[in-house]
């Protein structure tokens, strides 16, 4: 049997790491509702690379990841969509409201669904943040429009199919610049780019499953007797 005092000091221990980990949530609960995400975008927070490389997504997506007809077969909804500044912060991904403005494939439960994004900032209990590039990808900017392939995780929530390959937006003022890891780079000079990637590769099977991508589009809005959106890809000016 164990002695009475010592029964009193497990207990308290116990209730010391219980209140520790309670306080721990809150604390990094507070941290990430009081970030000021746009604040950071345009900050000068470095941006560090996990992984950019086509190589990297054969290996994570098969091989046939980049086609637009096999990406489309692979999502369980196709949208253009327009992304809100209405957003919650997770600790490496971000929880995005995005207006549903045509629907290509599938179907909707609302007019606004929720897609789930991975995050450039990752977030720590400590509060600090370090910006990471998960396979090239680069966030959606709010109020702008984007060809997006989705995958259903629950009622009105999905993930991005194929990462950035299943995200590609309209306007046409995005760039196509590889980036140079050996520098530092941060995001604020790199927001406008279509990947946030240092592999040339990547970017042309990029720029190739987009211009098939913007056909496949036009073509099911044409099927459907659709008004195809003003893409204006044939404008885009690329920097590479």
């Amino acid at each position: 049997m164990i002695p009475r005092k010592k029964r009193l000091w497990l207990m308290l221990a116990s209730i010391a790491l219980i209140a520790a980990g309670i306080m721990t949530a809150i604390i990094y609960r507070g941290t990430l509702k009081e970030i000021d995400y746009a604040a950071i975008e345009n900050g000068q927070i470095e941006v560090r690379n996990m992984g950019d490389t086509l190589q990297e997504y054969y290996e994570e997506y098969g091989d046939n990841f980049a086609q637009a007809d096999y990406i489309f077969s692979q999502s369980d909804l196709v949208i253009v969509g327009t992304p809100s500044a209405e957003s919650q912060l997770l600790p490496t991904s971000i929880d995005r409201k995005v207006k549903v403005n045509q629907v290509l494939k599938g179907t909707t439960p609302a007019d606004m669904i929720h897609v789930i994004e991975p995050s450039f900032i990752w977030f720590y209990t400590n509060g600090d943040c370090s910006g990471r590039a998960v396979l090239g990808y680069a966030p959606m900017k709010p109020h702008e429009p984007y060809i997006l392939f989705l995958q259903q995780e629950r009622e009105n929530v999905y993930t991005i199919t194929h990462m950035a390959f299943g995200k590609y937006p309209i306007e046409a003022n995005h760039a196509a610049e590889p980036l140079d890891w050996t520098t530092t780079i941060t995001y604020s000079q790199v927001c406008n780019n279509l990947l946030l990637s240092s592999d040339s590769e990547l970017f042309t099977a990029y720029l190739k499953a987009y211009d098939e991508v913007i056909e496949m589009l036009n073509s099911i809005c044409t099927e459907l007797n659709l008004k195809s959106p003003p893409l204006r890809y044939s404008d885009r000016l690329f920097l590479y």
